[in-house]
């Protein structure tokens, strides 16, 4: 299985981040663009948010967690 590089865009501020993972076998592009600070917010930040709580607080390791954003 042949190694591909994944070019990664993201702006300071949270605002867009761009992904482009090349050419397809079918020859077509594999990128996206994400600029809803929303989605960027649940898809990228939520998970590793979620992580570091449950790293550095092993008694929530286990438990539902719900994390509430607010933007600033």
């Amino acid at each position: 299985m042949k190694r591909q590089v994944v070019k990664c865009v993201c702006s300071k501020d949270l605002k867009f981040v761009h992904i482009d993972a090349g050419i397809s076998e079918y020859g077509l592009p594999r990128i996206h663009t994400e600029t809803s600070e929303e989605d960027l917010v649940q898809h990228y930040l939520q998970p590793a948010i979620d992580k570091q709580i449950r790293s550095k607080f092993p008694e929530l390791r286990d438990s539902a967690i719900t994390i509430k954003f607010t933007f600033v």
